[in-house]
């Protein structure tokens, strides 16, 4: 084997010996992946994270990473994927309760209230470190749901007293939302055109609705006394589409207000919640 060669074989083995070094110890190595994943976790970039947390996971078992795994699914709100990847750590000596604890609370933010139901009632599978946080979890659903609350004193049974007074408002609030009704507000709109606007507090078209169904009308019956006949029919079919479209919007009109009394609801709830940190992730504990 001719001099050159060697040279070149022997470079050549070494070059690649440098490569393999610096990628176990370099930017590339298992350390440092887990580092970049953990820093894009805390930033919120949840997918990149993902992809780093299941390159790690490749060469070592880690529940670590997959409860974070779980957590990032979860804030992206693939709760599919968030449920299914709380479900493998059940079984986690170091992240068991609190895995179970996140699978139910994405049940709840997914609206799956029927599943985190039986799975409460199977008492088997609750542990006593989670069982009262499950039943606030639980008992909260009720705020946001449409129908009124049969029983109170269950419902602020899990509270603790600041809790339970917090709550009263809500409770006596949503006991008390300021709907407006739909067809009483078509009813209104239909006898004085606006009336119904005005009923759901939406006094600026109430006004125009009214002035302009009101002029229209009084031009079509001036020009029907003028006999200018086409006018007055071209302004009573004005009239007409107006005046229907007053009623149909009084309507839509109520559906809407509704709509804002309930987001406005459910916003001040969800403050109120956060505030008191039930809704706070785990991403927390990870992330100082």
């Amino acid at each position: 084997m001719n001099s050159p060669l060697i040279t070149r074989f022997i470079f050549l083995f070494v070059f690649l010996s440098l490569i393999n070094a610096q990628d176990k110890n370099g930017y590339f190595s298992l350390e440092n992946r887990l580092k970049f994943g953990n820093f894009l976790f805390c930033k919120g970039d949840y997918i990149r994270a993902i992809d780093e947390y299941n390159f790690v996971l490749t060469k070592q078992n880690n529940d670590t990473l997959k409860f974070k795994i779980a957590l990032a699914y979860q804030k992206l709100e693939r709760y599919d994927e968030s449920e299914n990847s709380f479900k493998e750590l059940f079984t986690s000596q170091q992240f068991g309760s609190e895995a179970k604890f996140e699978y139910f609370k994405t049940l709840y933010l997914s609206d799956k209230f029927e599943t985190m139901h039986k799975r409460i009632a199977d008492d088997s599978f609750i542990e006593s470190s989670i069982s009262d946080k499950l039943k606030r979890l639980y008992n909260l659903k009720h705020l946001y749901s449409s129908k009124s609350i049969e029983d109170s004193s269950k419902f602020f049974q899990p509270f603790n007293q600041n809790e339970s007074i917090e709550l009263l408002k809500f409770y006596v609030r949503k006991q008390n939302l300021d709907n407006k009704s739909p067809a009483l507000a078509a009813v209104l709109s239909a006898i004085i055109p606006g009336l119904g606007k005005v009923y759901t507090e939406n006094y600026g078209d109430g006004i125009t609705a009214f002035l302009l169904t009101g002029v229209l009308t009084f031009l079509a019956i001036d020009n029907f006394n003028a006999d200018h006949n086409f006018r007055g029919w071209l302004f009573t079919t004005l009239a007409a589409y107006f005046y229907a479209g007053n009623i149909y919007g009084s309507a839509a009109s109520a559906v809407l207000f509704n709509a804002n009394v309930r987001m406005n609801f459910d916003s001040d709830l969800t403050l109120f919640l956060n505030k008191n940190n039930h809704f706070s992730s785990n991403s927390n504990l990870f992330c100082k």
